[in-house]
């Protein structure tokens, strides 16, 4: 079977990584991505962090926060 058709298979049901023997670290990452449960599965994970164009937003103040324009409430019984 090629390569790409192990591909297409992880693609479609990441745990199939399982039955792949001596899957490529291509195959394995790409388990992983769309599951990371498949992680489980794999006999000998890589020790290499992953690529920093893979990785989300390294700094949480990139994320927009929302603010709320409400006033507060009064406290129950004071009017």
């Amino acid at each position: 079977m090629t390569n790409e058709k192990y591909m297409n298979m992880i693609r479609n049901n990441p745990y199939v990584i399982d039955r792949i023997e001596n899957p490529s670290e291509e195959m394995q990452l790409l388990a992983v991505q769309m599951n990371g449960l498949a992680l489980q599965y794999i006999k000998k994970p890589s020790r290499k962090p992953p690529s920093p164009t893979r990785r989300g937003p390294s700094n949480s103040s990139t994320i927009p926060r929302k603010t709320c324009s409400c006033k507060p409430s009064s406290p129950a019984g004071t009017t």
